[in-house]
């Protein structure tokens, strides 16, 4: 296998393909069945979405199998999710808290607290990622370390230029962007836009703009808001939306199969999906 990725452009080349997997969210079991589908060849390039873990039951045996096989230069890439953004910013703040408060602790004479030796519910995760560290026998902060250290490594987005030269952002959950003189790409929207942004409205119709391509024939694959929490989606089966210049590929599998939640992988040479069983 062999493709190069240079100032976050991927160019894939003639003998394989690229797909994108969607939300993953701890469903590792449809997560496996995915990657081992015989629709997925041995040369292909897949693309994880971001937000491996929480909600489903197995985050942290999917970051485990990320840690190990993703954005290696070989077959698997990962961008960074808002969920795994959360972890960051949860270990950040308390790493910050303990610092502050061990200012005092030393104006009075007594020792410093180890943040690491806490247990990792003072992590305070906005989701069960630190429910589902406890379960694997991941007890303290410390025990979270290579973790984060792990997501603060991904990128918020890659480019992928197909052999035919159809381009493609991928991003978690929106991407607006122009390209630079130098064919570098200078961000239009926050960091935080790029793994927070719907494209939906409150009422939740696709009514807000699509995506504005920076070059011609290129379009935006992204995940974050669930397919099944749009309004005129619900109660159906999850199958990616597609826009003039943008797909939503959040199949919402943690939701389960029963009530139409699947994982959803995009390939992109001929921009059709299949599903998790």
């Amino acid at each position: 296998m062999s493709y190069e990725i240079k100032n976050n452009v991927l160019r894939s080349n003639a003998n394989q393909k690229v797909w994108v997997i969607g939300d993953v969210h701890g469903c590792f079991q449809q997560f496996l069945g995915i990657i081992k589908s015989p629709l997925i060849g041995e040369n292909d390039i897949v693309i994880l979405i971001g937000d491996i873990i929480d909600r489903g039951p197995e985050s942290v045996r999917m970051l485990d199998w990320a840690m190990a096989n993703v954005n290696k230069g070989e077959k698997y890439i990962m961008i960074r999710g808002n969920h795994e953004q959360n972890i960051i910013d949860d270990y950040r703040d308390l790493i910050d808290e303990v610092a502050y408060k061990n200012k005092f602790r030393e104006k009075a004479g007594s020792p410093p607290v180890d943040y690491r030796n806490l247990p990792v519910s003072k992590l305070q995760c906005n989701y069960d990622f630190c429910d589902y560290m406890n379960v694997a026998g991941y007890n303290t902060v410390g025990s979270a370390e290579k973790y984060v250290d792990w997501m603060k490594e991904l990128p918020l987005y890659v480019r992928v230029i197909l052999p035919d030269g159809r381009k493609f952002v991928i991003a978690h959950a929106w991407f607006e962007g122009e390209i630079q003189p130098d064919g570098t790409v200078k961000q239009l929207i926050s960091d935080d836009d790029i793994l927070w942004y719907r494209d939906v409205d409150l009422k939740d119709n696709l009514d807000k703009e699509d995506y504005h391509p920076m070059e011609e024939d290129e379009m935006l694959i992204h995940g974050h808001t669930p397919i099944l929490s749009i309004e005129k989606y619900k109660d159906k089966v999850a199958k990616p939306i597609f826009r003039d210049y943008s797909i939503n590929i959040d199949g919402g599998c943690f939701i389960g199969r029963i009530f139409g939640g699947r994982l959803i992988a995009l390939c992109l040479n001929d921009l059709k999906p299949f599903y998790s069983s």
